[in-house]
């Protein structure tokens, strides 16, 4: 019995390459008529099938490359350099590559691929000026508010720097407060004899009103 299903495995594994060798067989027929064919072709038409195949051929290209630079690397070097990921992205948006395909496409987790752009989302965000940047003075006096009053929130601060003709959300009090605390805050000076003192902190003059918004 083992003996006849060994002879059936030699036999199927025998028509599978003789199958394989034909199917070779009719494709390169098939591949010199249209070679042929295209030998026939006026030069326009040449031109322009020449210039469809290198269009073709230049993402294979990059993908051997990219392969190339896996099958090569050692574990003293994993993953890319960053001339290789810039490669890689410039790739993906050159050709419009779908995301979801970028694991069969470049053999890289989509989660690296996110976190690269990511990255390079972060970067570009942090060099940009902020306009509506709050002033250096101002974080310091909600600064000051909360270390005489700690358990204040940020809904009283702001109603406290109302009542210096400050008006400052409390949206903005709270960003302030999420952010490092200065460490050498800009001095907060009042003239007590032309600006009177409530019992909270400095009064602006009355009729004087600043308004800030982040």
């Amino acid at each position: 019995m083992s003996l006849s299903c060994a002879n059936e495995t030699i036999y199927a594994v025998s028509m599978i390459l003789k199958a394989s060798l034909l199917a070779a067989t009719w494709a390169g027929k098939y591949r010199k008529r249209g070679l042929e064919s295209i030998s026939k072709m006026p030069i326009e038409e040449k031109d322009k099938e020449i210039l469809f195949l290198r269009d073709r051929i230049y993402p294979l290209e990059t993908r051997i490359k990219i392969f190339q630079k896996q099958y090569h690397a050692t574990s003293r070097k994993p993953g890319y350099s960053l001339k290789e990921r810039l490669f890689i992205l410039w790739h993906m948006e050159y050709f419009q590559i779908p995301r979801r395909h970028v694991t069969r496409t470049f053999g890289i987790a989509r989660s690296t691929l996110y976190r690269r752009l990511k990255r390079i989302d972060d970067e570009s965000k942090s060099t940009q000026h902020s306009w509506n940047k709050t002033p250096k003075s101002l974080t310091a006096l909600v600064w000051r508010i909360l270390n005489d009053n700690i358990d204040w929130g940020r809904v009283r601060i702001s109603n406290q720097l109302k009542l210096l003709n400050i008006f400052l959300a409390a949206s903005t009090v709270r960003n302030i407060l999420q952010r490092p605390k200065p460490r050498n805050p800009s001095p907060v000076n009042c003239s007590e004899k032309s600006v009177p003192k409530n019992n909270k902190g400095c009064r602006i003059p009355p009729g004087i009103q600043i308004t800030y918004e982040v």
